[in-house]
């Protein structure tokens, strides 16, 4: 297989949906890695997965034993990973540095505002970011940071990608150059 950054480069995307679905291919057994030498398709493919369902003589639907899974699961697991992916850290795709994390205080935070959630709050919210949020974020910009804004002019976006992906459709046209540090 092509290098990750090869492939994106050559489909003209980020990288980092390149990765993902070479991770998820090797998950479920379709590429394997080796070390140095870069990732291949396996060599022995996963078995294709049958009708969960199959007709049984009268018309009655026979229900299968166990879910399928990959012949070799245990042999992905035990894969020892790149030199680049042990460990935590700042350089590790999509994955903020766990070790610094709050876990403790996060977990109080999350205990105390989940207790009395109504349905709607499982509803999709504004492609903007919740209001409340917005206007406590644009309250905290004018008294710490001098910043005049309105919860109008802030967007919340789920990730660092997301993002750059707004800002570039916003700021640049399709096929316009554009200069990216690396890695980016």
């Amino acid at each position: 297989m092509p290098s990750t950054r090869a492939l994106a480069a050559e489909l003209g995307i980020s990288r980092a949906p390149v990765l993902n679905a070479f991770d998820q291919l090797l998950a479920e057994g379709y590429f394997e890695t080796r070390v140095g030498s870069g990732t291949f398709v396996s060599s022995t493919l996963p078995q294709e997965v049958g009708s969960l369902e199959r007709p049984v003589a009268g018309g009655s639907v026979k229900r299968p034993g166990p879910r399928w899974t990959a012949p070799r699961p245990l042999e992905v697991l035990r894969k020892v990973p790149e030199p680049w992916l042990k460990g935590l850290g700042a350089f590790r795709m999509s994955e903020p540095a766990l070790d610094h994390f709050p876990f403790r205080i996060w977990s109080r935070l999350v205990a105390r505002h989940c207790t009395g959630v109504r349905p709607g709050t499982l509803n999709y919210g504004s492609p903007m970011g919740d209001l409340a949020f917005r206007q406590t974020l644009a309250a905290y910009l004018r008294t710490a940071r001098a910043v005049r804004c309105e919860a109008e002019q802030i967007m919340v976006v789920s990730g660092s990608q997301q993002a750059l992906e707004i800002a570039a459709r916003v700021l640049l046209q399709p096929g316009q150059p554009a200069w990216v540090e690396e890695p980016g």
